[in-house]
């Protein structure tokens, strides 16, 4: 079966390797085999998630490009869809963060409601918010029809990132993250989509274990919100 969903992620310095390990691995496992997985490397890692990388790089739907600095997700996302995901012709791009854990089905539950949904271009999930130590927090329901998520988009985001799955034909249309915001790039690219007629929907599935870690409140204080 030719592939037909490009996984793509980041990897940067601060990451942890046993996070990574878990993220990488929740993709390879998954119940839907036909995943390619594109990784980015955001400047330089440790040595353990470098071994760690040349292990996955040897398996054949597993693919890599470096990058000498750290150039941020948006422009890291960019450079993956731009070089690789759209070069391939997927059907769908999906995203993942590194410290996350897919649910073993998320991919199939994404898929089939795509491929009979051809009206929807971006699919996102509910997820399940875990520690640092993996123990579950809290279950993030996401309002689910596109009328709500349009409704509501001037007052949160309508989508947990790291849940999406998207259409390529966005991509193909010129629509792309703005690199030039070092945060809120996925709100900003949610906002441009639907001022162009995209339509958003959310499966109410638990499909991703969503990490909070110690810094993450910091992640989006005042500098967030000013953004």
């Amino acid at each position: 079966m030719m592939s037909e969903i490009a996984v793509i992620m980041s990897v940067y310095k601060n990451d942890r390797m046993e996070w990574f390990k878990e993220s990488v691995d929740s993709i390879l496992n998954q119940s839907f085999n036909a995943i390619d997985i594109y990784l980015f490397v955001d400047g330089v890692v440790c040595s353990d998630i470098t071994e760690l990388i040349n292990h996955y790089s040897k398996l054949p739907n597993f693919y890599v490009i470096y990058s000498e600095n750290n150039v941020g997700l948006a422009q890291a996302m960019n450079t993956l869809i731009k070089s690789n995901a759209l070069a391939q012709k997927y059907p769908y791009i999906a995203r993942m963060d590194s410290d996350d854990i897919c649910h073993e089905d998320r991919f199939k539950e994404q898929y089939d409601f795509m491929e009979k949904n051809s009206n929807i271009s971006v699919l996102g999930t509910d997820c399940i918010e875990i520690d640092e130590s993996g123990l579950e927090l809290n279950y993030k329901k996401m309002p689910s029809s596109h009328c709500e998520l349009d409704d509501l988009v001037i007052k949160r985001c309508p989508f947990n990132h790291p849940t999406v799955i998207i259409r390529s034909e966005v991509f193909m249309n010129g629509f792309f993250y703005n690199d030039k915001l070092r945060n809120t790039q996925d709100y900003f690219f949610w906002i441009e989509l639907l001022k162009n007629g995209y339509k958003f929907a959310n499966l109410n599935k638990p499909l991703l274990f969503f990490r909070i870690t110690a810094d993450f409140y910091k992640k989006r204080g005042r500098g967030k919100a000013l953004n």
